[in-house]
């Protein structure tokens, strides 16, 4: 079943409730994303041509690996291609619209679950088709430029101290060998359980899966 099918047989206010839950997301947006419904739903499916590849869209609950034991659920993209996961944040709405569910994924967590989060990792862009597809234009066009500046050697390394003053950040303050070894145990080890939940999630979608990458879709 595509998104789009998915989309007209999910009940939205059951989808709010679970946007509610995994989401920072107040009652006032409550109508934001029941206008992106409304837009979902009457939106073509045709695949545009900006897109060479066929995804089927995975959504897996996993660790936060920098929070082990922590969950988030992470939505994603495999290829048809070469079966590697995929961001599909840079793809154009009536493309994911196109795109296959894992069947998978609605087994384990059920259709409303699956649709929210999906519905929260597409509009990150923006709330409209329209919006979002200019979100993205502009970043291609800032990347385009930032490598055109590399190639023509114009660019300049800017030191990690001069990113951290101007994010406004302070940097981490040296952490003690022995717990710098055992938080890193720790994030490998979440990161094997979640190969695990990856391998488990897509073990009937195709054959075999490479688990280990995950790469934008542009």
């Amino acid at each position: 079943m595509n998104l789009h099918a998915l989309i007209k047989k999910t009940d939205f206010d059951e989808v709010w409730v679970e946007l509610k839950k995994a989401y920072e997301v107040s009652d006032a947006e409550k109508l934001v994303y029941r206008g992106v419904i409304d837009e979902l739903k009457e939106l073509t499916t045709e695949k545009q041509l900006n897109s060479a590849e066929d995804f089927t869209i995975g959504v897996c609950e996993l660790e936060d690996v920098l929070d082990p034991d922590t969950y988030v659920f992470d939505v994603f993209g495999i290829s048809h291609e070469d079966k590697y996961r995929y961001s599909l944040i840079m793809e154009p709405w009536s493309n994911w619209l196109s795109y296959d569910v894992l069947d998978r994924s609605v087994e384990l967590y059920g259709q409303t679950v699956v649709l929210a989060h999906i519905l929260y990792e597409m509009t990150f862009h923006g709330y409209s088709s329209l919006d979002s597809a200019q979100e993205q234009q502009e970043i291609i066009e800032k990347l385009d430029e930032a490598k055109k500046s590399i190639d023509e050697g114009k660019a300049s390394l800017v030191s990690q101290e001069e990113v951290y003053a101007t994010l406004g950040l302070e940097r981490d303050k040296e952490l003690d060998p022995e717990l710098e070894k055992r938080n890193n145990a720790a994030t490998e080890a979440a990161m094997v359980r979640n190969d695990l939940r990856l391998q488990e999630l897509m073990s009937d979608w195709r054959g075999a899966i490479d688990i280990f990458n995950r790469r934008p879709a542009w």
